[in-house]
């Protein structure tokens, strides 16, 4: 990675870190309409990993702004083209855990699940590339 794209990831994480902080707020209002919303959209690290593929690809890639998964990959899984979940076991598994504790109204459960995922997306760093290492 470079400084530049350093630096969008970063600013990707700071996003998400202020949405998932909504997310927990929303969680202790009881407001399970907005937790849903908030957590089932189109995250910023898969915008910032789709305008990456595309800008490697060096032309409209008929693959933008569709993102692919692996065949084998579960439900809690990992997107194949973003960079901040890779080290980090995927984006699926929590947003799913959220969805079922809403979905069933328990809702320490739901707080759990977002303040984990609040702090893991507060600790996340992002390293330089080593040499050779693909974009995505």
């Amino acid at each position: 990675m470079t400084s530049m794209t350093l630096k969008r990831w970063e600013t990707a994480r700071q996003q998400m870190v202020r949405r998932w902080e909504e997310i927990v707020r929303r969680v202790e209002a009881r407001d399970a309409g907005a937790v849903l919303a908030l957590a089932n959209v189109l995250d910023e690290f898969c915008e910032l990993a789709t305008i990456e593929r595309q800008a490697a690809a060096g032309r409209d890639d008929p693959a933008v702004p569709v993102l692919k998964f692996p065949s084998d990959a579960a439900l809690s899984g990992r997107c194949v083209f973003c960079r901040a979940f890779v080290s980090h076991g995927g984006c699926f598994a929590p947003t799913h855990a959220l969805n079922r504790a809403m979905l069933d109204r328990r809702w320490e459960d739901a707080r759990r699940v977002a303040s984990e995922q609040l702090e893991r997306l507060r600790r996340l760093t992002f390293e330089p590339s080593a040499p050779g290492e693909t974009v995505h």
